[in-house]
């Protein structure tokens, strides 16, 4: 016989080490079947045996699976698989936006496979609500600005490991002398 304590194993991007206990009446032979990133590392034997198996950093934006096999003398066999969550990204296009001063509707382009959230840290920037590696066209708008002072603000995209802002830089308002009178007399 052959007795595995636990089948499956679910771990993030990060390189991990694993350990698998084993109880067989017989000798025990191991496989690792699609994936030169999921190493044995060690066994050690007790009345039960610790397999201990390095999981390599998922450097991807897609994730992985991995199946462990252990083989009995008598053919029975084992199998153990490990799933890898893929390496989380927030890209944006750029991280900074100069805009003049009569404000205006603006966009910036997301990549992410993340689940995320965008906010503004100023209440003259409204972000417009818009919803793998997906690529997502965030919206937002600036008022205008009635101040002579140029201005910034940050929109902060986040998710719950990541965190990117987008600087946004406004003009202030040109001071103009208007005339309305063409002729003066003195």
């Amino acid at each position: 016989y052959i007795v595995v304590g636990q089948k499956e194993y679910n771990v993030d991007s990060d390189a991990h080490q694993i350990e698998i206990f084993v109880t067989s009446n017989t000798a025990v032979s191991i496989s690792i079947e699609g994936s030169e990133w999921l190493q044995h590392d060690q066994t050690k034997a007790a009345s039960t045996d610790k397999y201990v198996f390095n999981v390599s950093e998922n450097t991807d934006y897609d994730s992985r699976t991995g199946k462990i096999v252990f083989h009995a003398e008598n053919g029975i066999q084992e199998e153990v698989v490990v799933h890898q969550s893929a390496l989380g990204a927030l890209i944006i296009a750029a991280d900074k936006y100069e805009v003049p001063c009569e404000g205006g509707d603006y966009s910036f382009e997301l990549a992410t496979n993340l689940e995320y959230t965008v906010t503004a840290n100023a209440p003259w920037i409204h972000v417009i609500e818009t919803k793998g590696l997906n690529r997502h066209d965030i919206r937002f708008s600036v008022d205008e600005n009635t101040d002579i002072s140029d201005r910034q603000g940050k929109i902060v995209v986040s998710s719950a490991s990541k965190t990117q802002e987008i600087l946004i830089s406004q003009a202030g308002l040109v001071p103009q002398i208007v005339i309305s009178q063409k002729e003066f007399n003195v």
